[in-house]
């Protein structure tokens, strides 16, 4: 099935399957995961890119259900990382800390070779402060600047680190 086969059959924005509440026709997530024909769940691009497409689109019900789709079947693929650093990017936008911790935590421990590994666990520290676990927070940013020195993730790990006020300074 062609990709645009697959949106006339899931709804773009334009299309009519019933109106939302805010006036949007876009099929309901469960309806969306249900419906995946069995020549489109056997390609893992195809799927991804379904999420990541409805992601932009702002459908973040839609996107978060193709990516938990994505997991179910094939949950240690190679870009499997990258899915539940999506997952996790749309539980912090939602502020859901502690899904968004754990989605973020899966990529780091499961994927530590994922190029999202060190922006997970960035990402796992800004989520810590956001409920207050600044301590925390310190020890992951000090984690991501051990294991992924030369990452940009690591260089505003670094700058947190520095700029925090409970930093521990080195000694001279």
């Amino acid at each position: 099935m062609a990709r645009h086969d697959a949106w006339k059959r899931w709804g773009t924005p334009s299309s009519s399957s019933g109106p939302s509440s805010n006036g949007s026709t876009a099929r309901p997530a469960s309806a969306l995961a249900d419906s995946f024909p069995a020549s489109l769940t056997r390609d893992q691009a195809e799927v991804f890119t379904l999420a990541h497409d409805q992601e932009s689109l702002g459908r973040r019900s839609v996107a978060r259900e193709v990516y938990q789709q994505y997991l179910l079947k094939w949950p240690k693929d190679s870009s499997a990382g990258e899915v539940h650093f999506r997952l996790g990017e749309l539980a912090f936008e939602e502020q859901s800390y502690a899904n968004a911790i754990g989605e973020y935590a899966t990529v780091a421990r499961d994927f530590p070779d994922s190029p999202r590994a060190p922006e997970a666990l960035l990402r796992t520290a800004e989520a810590l402060n956001k409920v207050a676990l600044r301590e925390d927070a310190e020890r992951v940013l000090a984690q991501l600047v051990k294991r992924y020195p030369n990452s940009a993730a690591a260089a505003r790990g670094r700058a947190q680190l520095g700029g925090s006020s409970t930093a521990k300074k080195p000694a001279n």
